[in-house]
């Protein structure tokens, strides 16, 4: 019973389908395809939006988890929304200074404010300059002294990737599955023509 009900509905279906025409599928196939690709787009510029505040945030040093939740949140839940590994500089740089401090507060620092002199210019990143006292102090450094080692932070701890899904349950999502099964149907549409048209010749 179930599968003649089946089978009844399946040729209902296709009575349906065969009663729109060719040209009108293909123009709402071209419609779905336009309107899926500005959504797809929308995606990313709102990615894009929203890694501008995460970094925004970083800068000013306030709500950097928050904004980088709502960026997380939203790459993992819509798809087509990829971009690079997001850097928190601003965060890494007063790390690198806090090492760059703790460490001229120490007793040796005398030399490290030598360092600081010497390695100070602002044309360059402040993880180089930190990099540059360092290499300055041990190359310095008083025969059988041991000065503190500057202990920069990892920088992984400060580098976000985050990865979109490759189909998402949103909008651009359910756009994109209605383009998908619009041209499923034009390719087998223009494959029943093939097949039709090459009966009638084998007829002829």
């Amino acid at each position: 019973m179930k599968v003649k009900t089946t089978k009844k509905n399946l040729k209902s279906y296709f009575e349906w389908l065969g009663k729109i025409k060719t040209w009108q599928i293909i123009l709402l196939f071209i419609a779905s395809a336009i309107v899926s690709l500005w959504l797809l787009r929308q995606n990313s510029l709102k990615t894009i939006e929203l890694r501008e505040k995460v970094l925004a945030a970083d800068e000013k040093n306030e709500g950097i988890e928050e904004a980088l939740e709502k960026l997380g949140g939203y790459i993992f839940s819509h798809m087509n929304s990829n971009i690079p590994p997001v850097e928190l500089r601003s965060s890494y740089d007063r790390a690198v200074q806090k090492a760059r401090k703790e460490a001229t507060e120490s007793s040796n620092s005398q030399i490290y404010q030598k360092a600081q002199e010497v390695c100070e210019n602002p044309n360059i990143p402040l993880t180089a300059r930190a990099q540059c006292i360092q290499d300055y102090v041990t190359s310095n450094a008083s025969p059988g002294s041991s000065p503190d080692e500057l202990k920069l932070p990892p920088k992984e701890l400060y580098v976000y990737d985050f990865h979109a899904p490759l189909w998402s349950p949103d909008v651009a999502g359910i756009s994109s599955i209605i383009t998908i099964i619009l041209a499923g149907i034009l390719v087998s549409r223009f494959i029943a023509y093939a097949i039709a048209r090459q009966e009638l010749k084998n007829d002829g």
